[in-house]
């Protein structure tokens, strides 16, 4: 299997669509596209590719190794690739709001947030 085709197994398995691999990139739906049907990334964007496909480098290049990480669930997976398509400023938000979540005892709100 040529790297070409790797692509896009990896991207139809995450039921992705052109634009949406593009968008993670910084790169156009025919770009994609033409990774798909002809030429490979650049060597230097590779690695963009490989986060966008939740996969690595190694496996888009060669075949080998894991084509995703199996110590993540497939729902993390999904949380993952949503969250890299977003624009960094909601990044950052939506970072800041998971902490919250995962440590609500560790953030004072309300009058005690100004308080102190």
């Amino acid at each position: 299997m040529s790297i070409n085709e790797r692509i896009r197994k990896r991207r139809t398995e995450l039921k992705l669509t052109l634009q949406e691999v593009g968008a993670a990139v910084g790169v156009n739906w025919q770009t994609v596209q033409h990774w798909e049907r002809k030429t490979a990334p650049r060597r230097v964007i590779l690695e963009d590719v490989a986060k966008a496909l939740q996969t690595t480098v190694e496996y888009l290049a060669f075949g080998t190794g894991e084509g995703c990480p199996p110590e993540y669930s497939a729902r993390a997976r999904e949380v993952a690739r949503l969250f890299d398509l977003l624009p960094p400023e909601k990044q950052r938000l939506l970072y800041a709001q998971a902490q919250v979540l995962h440590n609500p005892d560790g953030f004072r709100f309300g009058h005690d947030a100004l308080d102190g």
